[in-house]
Formats: structure tokens, sequence, C-alpha cells
């Protein structure tokens, strides 16, 4: 095996994972926007997903001085799942809100309730 090959065929496989990533966030954000009927609301939660790995991974070794390992990048499918069940469970409760007298009158009180 050459260098060459080698290299090629590196590429290749990271081509094919990268866009199989790219594919399950675009899944999860239209699976998102189909449940909470708003593409807005999904687009905010992919966000806050997405970009919650950075500041944790600078955390990680800035702050605590530790390095990152291979594994550890994958944690992204887990926060993943984790942030579009919050999405999921904040619309829910923002939905049963309109329904508790006490709090129905003001979007505010919604807000926190």
């Amino acid at each position: 095996f050459s260098a060459v090959t080698i290299r090629s065929q590196y590429l290749s496989i990271l081509l094919v994972d990268g866009v199989l990533s790219i594919v399950s966030l675009a899944l999860v954000w239209l699976y998102m926007w189909w449940t909470l009927e708003s593409a807005f609301l999904a687009s905010v939660a992919m966000f806050e997903i997405v970009f919650s790995l950075p500041v944790t991974m600078c955390i990680w070794t800035v702050l605590l001085q530790q390095k990152i390992e291979f594994f550890q990048l994958l944690t992204i499918y887990m926060i993943l799942g984790i942030g579009a069940d919050d999405a999921f469970i904040f619309y829910d409760a923002w939905q049963q809100s309109r329904f508790a007298p006490e709090v129905a009158d003001d979007f505010t009180r919604r807000f926190s309730w």
C-alpha cells in the first residue's frame, strides 16, 4: 500500500461519514419541524444543540485541561437526542399551560409555568 492509496481511501471514508452526519442532523431537524410545527422552533433548537458542543469542548480543554479523544466527538449524537427531547418537552409544557387557569391569561406566566 502506498501513502497515496491509504490517503485516498481515508478521505473517501471520511467523505461518506461526513455526509451521513449531515443527513442525520437534517433528519432530526425535519422531524422537529414536523413535530413542533414551526421551522423557527426547530432551527432554534438545532442551534442550541449544535453550538452547545463547541462551548463544552472549550471548557473541557481550556479550563479542565483535558485532551479530546476520538469517541468524545461522537457525543454530538447523544446531545442531538437530548436536545431534541428538551425541545419537545418545553413545547408540550407550553401547550399544556394554556389549560391551567392560573396562567392561561398571561403569556409571561405561561413561559415560567
